[in-house]
Order: structure tokens, then C-alpha cells, then sequence
């Protein structure tokens, strides 16, 4: 079962119960699809919790190094302790970039014409 069947189920669920009765907070469709649908373990966050974790998280998220170009990767792979290695498509054999958050170096495999290139200079992109 995927997310479009769960939100399926709940509208058709919410639309058949009386008109007093209908799925208006978060906290009543959760409820529902706990009850009603099987096989899938449902979570409900609140905004309240998810305030706090984003506060918490928010140091630590503004010093974080990204991935240049993460949006053209498909697959996203650990390799150690500070290596991500990333692919084009999920079928990939040879990672297209290998991303190394220590030494904030980057090793690209594969080049071909057309292709980008990175420069550091100075610990600077």
C-alpha cells in the first residue's frame, strides 16, 4: 500500500462519516488510519515537537557541509565516516562523485566532455 491508497482511504473515509464527524485535524485522520489500515506503522508528529527538534537541529544544520550538485543524484551512498558516495541512477556500478566531508575534497570518476568540474581553493567552492 502507498501514500496515494492511505490518503484515499482516509478522504473516503472522512467523506462518508456524518457531517459533524469529518477528518478536520491531523490528530483525527492519524487516529483513523492506526485504527483502520493495516500494515503500515503510522507516526503522528506534532507541530509542537517538530518546532523543537528544528531548534535543536538548527546550529548544527547551519554549519553543515552539503553535496554540491545534490540535486542531480539519484542514490546516495555512506562510505565511511565522512564519505558519501553518490550515483546518477540507482542501476549506477561506479559512484559519479565521491564526496569526502573531512578534507572537503571532492573525486569525481567518469569524466567525459560536457561534464562540470569543481575548484578549492582556500577551503572556498
Amino acid at each position: 500500500m502507498r501514500g496515494g491508497t492511505v490518503k484515499f482511504l482516509a478522504t473516503l473515509a472522512s467523506l462518508q462519516r456524518d457531517m459533524d464527524n469529518h477528518f478536520l485535524s491531523p490528530q483525527t485522520m492519524y487516529k483513523y488510519c492506526n485504527e483502520n489500515i493495516e500494515g503500515i506503522n503510522f507516526i503522528y508528529i506534532s507541530s509542537e515537537d517538530l518546532t523543537l527538534v528544528r531548534t535543536a537541529l538548527n546550529e548544527r544544520l547551519d554549519t553543515a557541509n552539503t553535496i554540491p550538485g545534490t540535486r542531480s543524484y539519484h542514490q546516495f551512498v555512506p562510505l565511511g565516516h565522512q564519505k558519501m558516495g553518490t550515483t546518477l541512477c540507482s542501476v549506477d556500478e561506479e559512484f559519479a562523485l565521491i564526496h569526502d566531508f573531512g578534507n572537503i575534497q571532492i573525486t569525481t570518476v567518469n569524466l567525459v566532455p560536457g561534464d562540470y568540474a569543481c575548484v578549492s581553493y582556500e577551503q572556498k567552492w
